[in-house]
């Protein structure tokens, strides 16, 4: 966590150097503040030390990075303490790992964008934004709930660790829960499941298309294999897999046969790379392609 947020930017001691009495009396004083600036990011502390910025919270350097232009000024905040939001852009081909101000961590997949604070208010809830797909390790907080806010529901935890998915090309939102108890708010006075939670190897699907949701029991680790690299797919169609594709290995995809789009599939391609993906569907479904630099054809 220290090399995240790089403490050591917040505050100097005096560069004097001191007399021999004044050692012990010295590194004292360094360890108490030191404790008071983790008050503070881990428990909400209203003390007047300076947050951490929100770069320094990224752990990825090939990323896109954009301030917002919102600042809220909290009562128990100096002035010069200000809460910041950005926003982080996954580009394809890339992952993501950030440390949020309150431990939280989150592994981003390729083309994901996250709104996050550079730390969290005293008060109320913690609370990010989510396009595309990311893994949340969410730190335990029971007086302040942790809520990722993504295009059709929210999901609202304590302390947990699930994936989300929610690319906005796409009408399906899905929230898988690994460990713990997530609640999910679907957004929708039309829906039959407006609120429900979810317990451990479930997952909530809502499609946005014919405005539905449902929750169903799946394996977990199917759908957290991208965190290492490895690509697994589950009931998905043909064209839905090729924008993952796309996104995974950052190409462009042209699929010219329109009956083999819609075909189900499932497919396992560990860490393979994109020649071998297509040589695999060749196999299967003898499929004429080409592939000519980033891009890659699918003809009739």
């Amino acid at each position: 966590y220290q090399e995240v947020l790089k403490l050591g930017a917040l505050g100097r001691i005096g560069s004097k150097r001191p007399v021999r009495k004044k050692v012990a009396a010295t590194i004292a004083i360094a360890a108490v503040f030191a404790g008071l600036i983790s008050l503070y990011i881990f428990q909400y502390y209203p003390l007047v030390v300076q947050p951490p910025t929100l770069e320094s919270l990224i752990v990825n350097e090939e990323v896109t990075f954009e301030k917002g232009s919102l600042i809220v000024m909290q009562p128990s905040i100096q002035k010069s303490d200000r809460l910041e939001y950005g926003t982080l852009k996954v580009p394809y081909g890339k992952k993501a790992k950030v440390i949020l101000a309150d431990g939280t961590r989150v592994v981003l997949n390729s083309g994901t964008e996250l709104r996050f604070p550079n730390y969290f208010p005293v008060d109320g809830k913690r609370k990010v934004e989510l396009q595309g797909e990311a893994y949340f390790e969410v730190t335990k907080d029971k007086k302040h709930p942790f809520v990722v806010k993504t295009k059709n529901l929210d999901i609202e935890v304590l302390g947990t660790q699930f994936n989300v998915a929610a690319y906005q090309n796409d009408p399906k939102t899905n929230v898988v829960l690994v460990e713990g108890a997530v609640e999910i708010d679907f957004q929708s006075k039309e829906n039959k499941i407006n609120n429900t939670i979810l317990h451990p190897g479930d997952m909530a699907i809502h499609n946005a298309t014919n405005n539905s949701s449902i929750v169903n029991k799946v394996q977990p680790e199917l759908y957290t294999s991208w965190i290492d690299g490895k690509l697994v797919f589950r009931n998905i169609e043909f064209n839905q897999l090729l924008t993952r594709l796309e996104r995974h290995y950052n190409v462009s995809i042209i699929n010219k046969d329109k009956g083999l789009g819609k075909e189900i599939l499932n497919a396992n391609f560990g860490d393979a790379n994109i020649e071998e993906v297509f040589d695999y569907f060749n196999q299967i479904h003898e499929i004429n392609y080409e592939i000519t630099n980033s891009e890659i054809v699918i003809k009739k």
